[in-house]
């Protein structure tokens, strides 16, 4: 588990590297779908997300 501190709004942030890769993802996805790429955004989705996006350099 990782935590992050932000001092100038007093934020800590605790999250494992798991639910941050379906985060980053989720976000990459979206982008893929703001830039008229549907078969990008569906293979983001549908990744594993734990290997292949590391595999991918994602």
């Amino acid at each position: 588990m990782q935590i992050q501190t932000d001092t100038s709004q007093n934020v800590v942030t605790a999250f494992n590297e798991e639910s941050f890769d379906r985060v980053r993802s989720a976000l990459l996805a979206e982008l893929a779908i703001q830039a008229k790429k549907p078969r990008l955004a569906k293979l983001l989705r549908g990744m594993d997300h734990s290997s292949e996006i590391h595999a991918r350099g994602l």
